[in-house]
C-alpha cells in the first residue's frame, strides 16, 4: 500500500499560508504538506497512467454529483424556477464580488502595491535587466553598466525583485481584503483578522527584501539611478502605508518560520 505522502507528524500546521512560496529557497520543505502534495501530485502526473487515472476520478466525481443532486421526480416547473432563481442569486453575488474587489484594488496600498508592479516590470524591460520569458537571460547592454565584481550580487538582486515583484500584490490585497466591510462567517472573525495580518507581514518582508535587492543594484548599476531611486521610492512608501494599515502584522508570528526564531 503506497503511504499517505501527508501523513507526517512532522508537518509543521499551516507553515505554507505566511510563506513566500519560494520552494527552492527554503528551509523547512520537509515539514510543509504543501510542499508534500505538490511534489505527490508531479509523480502522479509523471506515471504512465495518470491521466486515465485522473480522468476516471474526474467522471467518478461527476457521476456522484449527478446521482446527489435530486429526486427523479422533482418537478421540472420547480426545478425550472430554482436554476432562475439561483442564476439571480449568483448575479448578484458576482455583482458585490467585483464591488468589493474593486474597493480593494482603491484602497491606498493595493493601488501603491499595483504601481510599484507596474513600474518595476516597465523598468526591467526598458533596462534589458529583465527576463520576462523566465529563460534567465538579461540584456548585454544593462550588464554593460555593472563591474564584473559586483554581477553576481546584482544577478541576485534581479532575482528576488523579480520573484517579490507580482507576490507583494496579490499578498497586500488579500491583506486588505480582511478588512472588508463584509460580515465573516459565524466563527471566522478571528481568523479573518489573523490572516489580514500574517499576509500583510509576508507582504512587508517581500517590500523589505526588495528594498535591500534595490539598493545593491543602485550601486552595482549607477547610470540606472534615477529610474531605480524612483523604485525605492514607491517601495517605501508602500512599506510604510502597510505598516500604517497593519499595525499588528510585525508582530504576527508566522507557524513555524517565526516560531522557531523565537524559540
Amino acid at each position: 500500500m503506497t503511504p499517505d505522502p501527508l501523513d507526517n507528524p512532522q508537518f509543521i500546521s499551516g507553515i505554507h499560508n505566511y510563506c513566500d512560496r519560494w520552494c527552492e529557497r527554503c528551509g523547512f520543505t520537509s515539514r510543509c504538506s504543501s510542499y508534500a502534495m505538490e511534489k505527490a501530485f508531479e509523480e502522479e502526473a509523471e506515471s504512465p497512467d495518470a491521466g486515465q487515472q485522473l480522468h476516471l476520478k474526474a467522471l467518478d466525481d461527476h457521476l456522484s454529483w449527478t446521482l446527489d443532486a435530486g429526486p427523479e421526480d422533482a418537478d421540472p416547473d420547480e426545478t425550472e424556477d430554482i436554476d432562475d432563481l439561483a442564476e439571480m442569486m449568483s448575479a448578484e453575488r458576482s455583482f458585490e464580488d467585483q464591488m468589493e474587489r474593486r474597493a480593494h484594488e482603491e484602497h491606498d496600498c493595493s493601488s501603491t502595491a499595483r504601481m510599484y508592479l507596474d513600474m518595476s516590470r516597465k523598468w526591467l524591460k526598458d533596462s534589458g535587466a529583465g527576463d520576462d520569458d523566465r529563460s534567465g537571460r538579461t540584456s548585454d547592454a544593462f550588464w554593460a553598466d555593472v563591474e564584473q565584481s559586483a554581477r553576481a550580487q546584482a544577478g541576485e538582486a534581479l532575482e528576488v525583485i523579480q520573484w517579490y515583484q507580482f507576490f507583494i500584490y496579490v499578498k497586500l490585497m488579500r491583506a486588505v481584503s480582511g478588512l472588508s466591510s463584509v460580515p465573516p462567517a459565524p466563527g471566522l472573525e478571528d481568523y479573518k483578522a489573523q490572516d489580514a495580518n500574517g499576509s500583510a507581514k509576508i507582504a512587508l518582508i517581500g517590500i523589505d527584501r526588495s528594498i535591500a535587492a534595490w539598493e545593491v543594484l543602485v550601486n552595482a548599476a549607477p547610470r540606472h539611478r534615477g529610474a531605480m531611486s524612483k523604485l525605492l521610492a514607491q517601495l517605501t512608501g508602500l512599506r510604510q502605508a502597510a505598516e500604517e494599515t497593519f499595525p499588528q502584522a510585525r508582530a504576527f508570528v508566522r507557524p513555524g518560520f517565526d516560531e522557531m526564531q523565537s524559540g
